[in-house]
């Protein structure tokens, strides 16, 4: 199985090994989508914050059922966990990934898919819950990424948790295929 020790995979970085992921990114940057590609490609099993803080009609967990569930799942050997959540679990999760996939497409990109999928239903399609959304995302674009970003850009001695910084759709889109190539690799006897 891919990521059981089958030795580094190329094109993909630090993130050919690792067995504990996590993907961050705006709304709408397709964290989603790169978080199962990478859980298919490494063997990998894939978690979403969205489930752990919202109940299934999209209304809030309590607070403490979100602290025991991101617990349980950071005591995990092998993860990956993608979405936002609270300020300290993003850095609980950056600090237990062996690399932190920081995707980083266009702002329009991210606004227009936020939009596209508040109106097909995966998320609430009320104006209030895509006023939200789109306060979210610039909220995170100003505050967020600018930190994100400085983060991907310095270099980490070897053994400490890696960012890669996917900068662009292009990027993401690149990422992309080499995980479904890895992926299938991976699925041929």
């Amino acid at each position: 199985m891919a990521g059981d020790g089958d030795g580094p995979r190329p094109g993909l970085g630090p993130l050919a090994d690792a067995k504990r992921v996590a993907v961050i990114g705006n709304v709408g940057a397709g964290k989603t989508t790169v978080a199962r590609a990478i859980g298919r490609a490494l063997g990998l099993p894939v978690q979403s914050v969205d489930r752990m803080l919202w109940d299934d009609d999209w209304q809030p967990v309590p607070a403490e059922a979100f602290e025991t569930a991101h617990a349980e799942l950071m005591l995990r050997e092998r993860w990956v966990v993608e979405g936002f959540g609270p300020g300290w679990s993003i850095k609980e999760r950056m600090r237990r990934a062996d690399v932190t996939v920081f995707l980083d497409p266009p702002t329009w990109l991210c606004a227009w898919r936020g939009l596209r999928r508040g109106r097909t239903g995966d998320h609430t399609g009320r104006p209030a819950g895509m006023l939200k959304m789109l306060r979210a995302l610039a909220a995170i674009r100003l505050r967020l990424v600018p930190r994100l970003r400085r983060a991907a850009q310095r270099q980490r001695p070897a053994g400490e948790p890696q960012v890669v910084w996917v900068r662009g759709r292009r990027a993401v889109n690149a990422l992309l295929r080499d995980l479904r190539a890895m992926a299938t690799e991976t699925d041929t006897p």
